[in-house]
């Protein structure tokens, strides 16, 4: 992560998400995603905090704020939906869930 280019973005999450679900067992599925997008995310309640290049924050505010609204209009969805948050072909499966 290029310190030049860090930048560090807060968003608050819906009071009425699972935080358990969305954010994983230990945060597991923030490390998932730090991992994927080389950024830094720490949660504190529904506050998140995401720190790194202005793309990868970007992409992962996008990503956080995408499984909230999934985990919130779907409640039973599955943790791998947290893998497939940065594949190009998630927008089908969100699509499917939207439907259903």
């Amino acid at each position: 992560m290029s310190e030049a280019a860090t930048i560090t973005r807060r968003i608050s999450l819906a009071q009425d998400v699972d935080l358990g679900h969305l954010l994983g067992r230990n945060d597991d599925h923030l490390r998932t995603l730090e991992s994927q997008l080389d950024i830094q995310i720490v949660a504190r309640g529904h506050d998140v905090v995401l720190k790194g290049a202005e793309s990868q924050v970007r992409r992962g505010e996008k990503a956080l704020v995408q499984l909230a609204e999934l985990r919130r209009r779907h409640p039973g969805a599955v943790a791998p939906e947290v893998d497939r948050s940065q594949d190009p072909r998630a927008e089908a499966v969100r699509g499917r869930h939207a439907r259903a």
